[in-house]
């Protein structure tokens, strides 16, 4: 009954905030509100059918139940994004802004979490989406450090399940973002490193030569770069270096193990 009325005041308020008044103003603040109301009313429904597993629908109907919320929170931040920039000295509006952007991450964090748990190829999507929303923040707020380390998180989670799901050339693409998102200090710059050496085992197996091989030590090579920047801005990982397991392609694959022993020997002297 919540939800059926949340709905209606808010396609009452979508027809007002439409029409020029002295209260349009007010109006597309108002259905903004509202529209986030609404959406947190469909997200708590949502995750409830996962609570209270008697109560759960079809695989079919979850689905669509799924896909209103993340619509839902979608268009809340897009109504936000019509009223005017949130940083032009309405604070209440920024405010507004950033926790619609909160809890619309938490819901793309609960599918992540549901998702992984289960195995499922479809945990790309809810990634996806969590890195589209955190590079929205920090373009509105691009000298904000603690958001650039957000992107980076939201980046290497992506790139880790790509990995998982033996997508070697997107979790490639992925890291190269990170690379350019996040500086080198960042104490998992070199977990990003390591995802690009997990590309090489599955590359080998879904490109044939020459491209195998020139893909493979390209990622290698470009891991080894990201590496020595981290040690660079102090990163002391010469134990990670020489036995971390996931390494080892850069150990093994003699167009690598040259510079992977240059590199090693540059963090042994630390």
């Amino acid at each position: 009954k919540a939800i059926e009325e949340l709905k209606h005041a808010s396609n009452t308020l979508k027809q007002l905030a439409t029409e020029e008044s002295k209260n349009t103003a007010q109006y597309r603040y108002d259905f903004a509100l509202c529209l986030r109301e609404l959406a947190r009313a469909l997200d708590i429904r949502y995750r409830n059918f996962y609570k209270t597993p008697n109560s759960k629908p079809g695989d079919s109907e979850l689905r669509a139940y799924g896909q209103e919320v993340e619509e839902t929170w979608d268009q809340t931040l897009a109504q936000w994004s019509e009223l005017k920039e949130p940083f032009s000295g309405d604070v209440r509006l920024a405010a507004d802004w950033f926790l619609t952007y909160k809890q619309c991450l938490a819901f793309h964090n609960f599918e992540k979490s549901r998702l992984t748990k289960a195995g499922s190829p479809e945990v790309e999507h809810p990634l996806e989406r969590r890195v589209a929303l955190t590079k929205e923040l920090l373009k509105m707020k691009p000298a904000e450090p603690g958001l650039k380390i957000l992107v980076g998180e939201t980046l290497l989670d992506l790139a880790t399940a790509q990995v998982r799901l033996r997508k070697p050339e997107a979790a490639a693409r992925t890291v190269a973002e990170i690379a350019k998102a996040v500086p080198p200090d960042w104490e998992k710059y070199w977990l990003a490193a390591r995802c690009l050496v997990q590309c090489i085992p599955p590359i080998e197996e879904i490109l044939a030569d020459p491209e195998r091989e020139k893909a493979a030590q390209s990622y290698g090579e470009r891991a080894i770069v990201m590496l020595r920047d981290a040690a660079a801005s102090g990163w002391q990982g010469a134990e990670l270096v020489r036995s971390e397991k996931l390494l080892e392609p850069l150990r093994t694959r003699p167009g690598l193990r040259p510079a992977y022993e240059k590199l090693l020997s540059e963090l042994n002297k630390k």
